[in-house]
């Protein structure tokens, strides 16, 4: 009997075998072929070999019979081609087409709206543009579509409405327009809309509440207008509902609290959104995932019963208006299930409670900008799975616990902000994972701890404004990108190991008590965009290994004791050559890599990248980050320079603000000067400058700001340099508008008609009284009576002109011309 069953399995395999796919629609595919543009797993796909199509061709899945393709499953194969062939059409029996995770250009054709029988098509992932064609909406069995990464344009089809069994609608990240239309409410199997990132407009229908099996609603990042739909409390489905940064307004639905399903409300940056957070949110009993961040409209009190609710491992509220009196309410701290707390700049104030040690899933905690008191808790070293923690910039009292050295996995410590005081403890080196550390604009004294030098994975060291002293520790981390330490009391020289940090984009080291040189090796650092070392004691010459620093926007070593010259490679610095404004620094070194989503529901998890959960998880790290809206400072003012101003300086036309002033700088200003169009600020005053100024600084049209006093000018000042008198004092050689020293050989006074008249000089009698004499004569020779004519303006001032020399001359006789 066995053996019988052997025989019979073996033949039905033969039988299958040797069944092929009729050669029409072999040449479907092999045309197909060809418009992708790429082999990847279709090198097989021949019309030499079309008699095993269903056997032996990758990605080919055909039916039972071997006589219709139902699969096409070609994703990740790099086509560079179309989905063009107008023979796809003729594949009536497909039901799955992906293509998906290639580099496919062109438009999606219309033929695909002939596949009745299509209910999966994926073409995701690649550089698609043109518009979703209408006649996708005769695919009447299609299920799951996703198109999401490419460039698609337009609007959402309407047509897209008549797919009576559509399930899955991906859009996502694209360029979409349009509003959303209504009639996606007819599809009444729909469970999923993903529609992020576009250009989506309009409000959100009240038709959204007709879709009973509605369980995503994911449109972040478009530009929906208008009020959040109460009708969505009919969609009793709903497990995540997200329409952050949008322009919707009014208030939270109290409806909402009707979605007993609902597991994420995210209504993040919503523009308008305004009023209280409804107390009936509490009812949903099974919400994990609250965010309202960034929605400064919202006021009033935090509900208890959102913070009563047993799942929710997510609550953001960054930027709520906090109006209540009282402290936060203490079940806050009761929420032993939180992961995500924010609550920064919600005007929240009390003692921050050591109950937060209960907290123990935190992962993230921020309470920034708000009126907290009181003293960080030591038992925060009880949570040990924290990565983010953010208390910066409120009213924080004492030191800080060495106890936070026992978080193994904190990434983001900010404690900057606050009247912190006392030694940075050295167990803080223990956080080897620790990314980003800011404690500025506090009252810390003492040393920098070298444990903190020696951390490996450290991106931003942030110390600035307090009173730390020493010296300061050789950094050794590699992936350090932003450094400051200003405004300290830090002593010895800069550890030329710096130039070892070849991630390195910001150095702030002013306000200090360095001296010794500037690092020569500072020159290796090819990704250093701002330097500042005002206000120290640093001798020797200004490195000329700097025109290695590609990237090079701002330089500020003012107030020191540099000597030398200026090199004449400043005019090689190729970061201050470009006056393109999108090369202005844009530096986020607080991006807070180490937050992620892992407690966020399925759906949201697989759609949200790491990056998007930082934004999430907090919007404001950026206000740590120095970003410049105008870029190009070159300071190098109070120092002991001399020597000429480099001619090479002319080549920097990405430079806005120029100081060389208060330096003992020589010789003439050059004239390539002119050639820096981007200048707003130019100072070069109390030097030993000489010479005229030249004509060609009246091309730096953007000229807001000049300042060249007292030095050793001369000469006319060029017309064309409107700046006040103040901008000029301190130089007797100089002379013309706007000062009141004339030039020689000055004294045409236009009057109208081109008549000109000599311009007196009191300072040479002679001429004056030579004047006097002339016009006596004139005037004795005409006759006494003179006919009446009516005295024209102009005749007006040259009479007035002739009173006037009178007036001055006054008492000198004739007799001073022998």
């Amino acid at each position: 009997m066995m053996e019988l069953m052997i025989w019979l399995i073996l033949l039905s395999t033969l039988g299958s075998s040797t069944a092929s796919l009729n050669a029409h629609k072999a040449g479907v595919l092999v045309a197909l072929k060809r418009s992708l543009l790429g082999l990847g797993n279709t090198s097989d796909w021949t019309v030499e070999n079309s008699d095993r199509a269903c056997t032996d061709w990758k990605g080919v899945i055909c039916n039972s019979d071997d006589s219709e393709v139902v699969e096409l499953h070609l994703a990740g194969n790099g086509f560079t081609g179309e989905i063009s062939s107008p023979a796809l059409g003729q594949l009536t029996s497909l039901r799955v087409l992906d293509v998906s995770k290639n580099r496919l250009v062109g438009s999606l054709p219309a033929e695909l709206g002939l596949l009745q029988s299509l209910q999966a098509l994926d073409v995701s992932g690649n550089r698609l543009t043109g518009s979703l064609p209408r006649d996708l909406g005769n695919c009447s069995a299609l299920r799951f579509l996703n198109a999401q990464q490419n460039q698609l344009q337009g609007p959402i089809p309407p047509q897209l409405g008549a797919l009576q069994r559509l399930e899955i609608l991906v859009l996502d990240n694209n360029r979409l327009s349009g509003s959303l239309p209504p009639s996606l409410a007819n599809c009444s199997k729909l469970q999923e809309i993903w529609l992020t990132s576009n250009g989506v407009e309009g409000e959100i229908p009240q038709e959204v509440g007709f879709m009973q099996e509605l369980r995503v609603f994911f449109v972040e990042r478009n530009r929906l207008e208008g009020l959040i739909p109460p009708a969505f409390a009919n969609c009793s489905s709903l497990e995540l509902l997200a329409l952050g940064e949008n322009s919707l307004g009014g208030r939270i639905p109290d409806e909402l609290g009707r979605l007993e399903n609902l597991v994420a409300l995210s209504l993040y940056s919503l523009q308008w959104l305004e009023g209280p957070i409804p107390p009936e949110i509490g009812n949903n009993s099974k919400l994990e995932w609250f965010d309202i961040n960034g929605n400064s409209l919202m006021h009033g009190s935090i509900p208890v019963s959102l913070l009563q609710l047993p799942h929710l491992a997510t609550l953001q509220l960054f930027g709520f208006n906090n109006t209540s009196d009282r402290p936060v309410p203490e079940q806050l701290w009761n929420m032993t299930q939180l992961e995500f707390l924010g609550i920064g700049r919600t005007n929240s104030r009390g003692i921050l409670s050591p109950i937060v040690g209960n907290l123990t899933r935190l992962r993230s905690l921020r309470l920034n900008g708000n009126r907290f008191e009181g003293s960080v808790p030591d038992e925060l070293s009880k949570c040990p799975r924290m990565e983010t923690l953010i208390l910066s910039n409120n009213r924080l009292l004492g030191g800080v616990p060495r106890s936070l050295g026992t978080l193994e996995r904190l990434r983001v410590l900010m404690l900057g902000g606050n009247k912190l005081s006392g030694a940075i403890p050295e167990e803080l080196g223990n956080c080897t994972n620790l990314e980003e550390l800011v404690l500025e604009r506090n009252f810390f004294h003492g040393a920098i701890p070298e444990s903190i030098a020696r951390m490996a994975k450290l991106r931003s060291l942030l110390l600035y404004g307090n009173q730390l002293s020493g010296v300061i520790p050789a950094p050794a981390s590699p992936e350090i990108i932003d450094m400051r330490l200003h405004g300290n009391s830090l002593s010895g020289s800069i550890p030329p190991s710096v130039g070892n940090l070849s991630k390195l984009s910001i150095l702030y080291l002013s306000n200090n008590k360095l001296d010794g040189s500037i690092p020569a090796t500072l020159g290796q650092l090819r990704r250093l965009s701002q330097v500042d070392l005002s206000e120290n004691q640093l001798t020797g010459g200004i490195p000329g290994s700097l025109a290695s620093c590609d990237s090079l926007q701002l330089l500020d070593l003012s107030s020191n004791l540099l000597s030398g010259e200026i090199p004449a490679s400043i005019g090689e610095w190729t970061g201050f050559q470009t006056a393109d404004k999108n090369q202005a620094l844009k530096i986020s070194p607080m991006t807070p890599s180490g937050v992620f989503l892992e407690n966020s529901t399925d759906a949201y998890r697989r759609t949200v990248s790491k990056d998007m959960a930082a934004s999430l998880d907090g919007h404001t790290y950026q206000q740590y980050a120095r970003e410049l809206e105008v870029p190009g400072v070159l300071d190098l003012s109070a120092n002991q320079l001399t020597g000429e101003i480099p001619a090479s300086l002319g080549k920097l036309a990405g430079v806005r603000e120029l100081n060389l002033s208060h330096n003992r700088l020589s010789g003439g200003i050059p004239w390539t000067l002119g050639e820096m169009t981007s200048m707003a600020v130019l100072d070069l005053s109390f030097n030993r400058i000489n010479g005229t100024i030249p004509g060609g600084l009246a091309r730096l049209h953007l000229l807001k700001d000049l300042r060249v006093v007292f030095n050793d000018l001369e000469g006319r000042i060029p017309e064309t340099l409107l700046f006040g008198a103040s901008s000029y004092e301190g130089n007797p050689g100089l002379c013309g508008e706007p000062l009141s020293r004339p030039c020689e050989g000055d004294g045409l006074v236009d009057v109208g008609d081109g008549a000109t008249w000599w311009k007196e000089n009191v300072s040479n009698g002679a001429f004056v009284v030579g004047f006097l004499v002339v016009e006596r004569h004139l005037f004795t020779c005409l006759p006494t009576k003179r006919p009446k004519k009516k005295r024209n303006k102009k005749m007006a001032v040259v009479v007035s002109l002739v009173n006037s020399v009178e007036e001055v001359t006054a008492g000198v006789s004739e007799v001073s011309l022998h």
